[in-house]
C-alpha cells in the first residue's frame, strides 16, 4: 500500500483516506507506520464488507430478478455502513455535548484501537469492528 499524497482529498482537517484500498494523504503529512496499520485494518474492513455484501446482493438479484444496478449496494457497502453509522453519532451528539461521531464509528473504533498494532491484521477476526 503506497500512499498518494494530494490537495484535494482526504477533505481538510483529515490526514489519510482510504477508498477501495487506495490510501490518499494531504501533502505534508507524515506517513507514520501507525498510519500505515491504521490505513491497512481499514483496507482489511473493506474488503470483507463489500464481499459479504456483494454476495448478499448478488443474490437478491438472481433470487427476485431485481435490476443490475442493485449491485452497487454491495460495492458502496462499507461506504453506506460508514456514512450511516456517523449520521447516528450525530444525532447523539445532539443530546451529548461531549461525544465525537467521528471516533464512534464502529470502523474507526476498531482501527485507533489497533493501529499500534502492528501484527494485528494477522490475527484479525472476520467482523472484529461488529465486537
Amino acid at each position: 500500500m503506497k500512499p498518494i499524497p494530494n490537495n484535494l482529498i482526504p477533505f481538510k482537517g483529515f490526514s489519510a483516506i482510504n477508498l477501495f484500498g487506495v490510501v490518499f494523504v494531504r501533502k505534508g503529512t507524515i506517513i507514520t507506520d501507525t498510519l500505515k496499520n491504521h490505513e491497512r485494518i481499514h483496507s482489511y474492513q473493506i474488503v470483507e464488507v463489500v464481499t459479504h455484501c456483494s454476495l448478499i446482493v448478488l443474490a437478491v438479484i438472481l433470487l427476485f430478478d431485481v435490476s443490475w444496478w442493485w449491485a452497487l449496494l454491495g460495492v458502496f457497502s462499507y461506504y453506506i455502513l460508514y456514512v450511516l453509522n456517523w449520521l447516528v453519532g450525530v444525532v447523539i451528539k445532539l443530546f451529548k455535548r461531549d461525544y465525537e461521531p467521528y471516533r464512534q464509528i464502529l470502523f474507526e473504533k476498531e482501527a485507533y484501537q489497533y493501529e499500534n498494532r502492528p501484527n494485528y491484521p494477522v490475527y484479525r477476526k472476520l467482523f472484529a469492528w461488529v465486537r
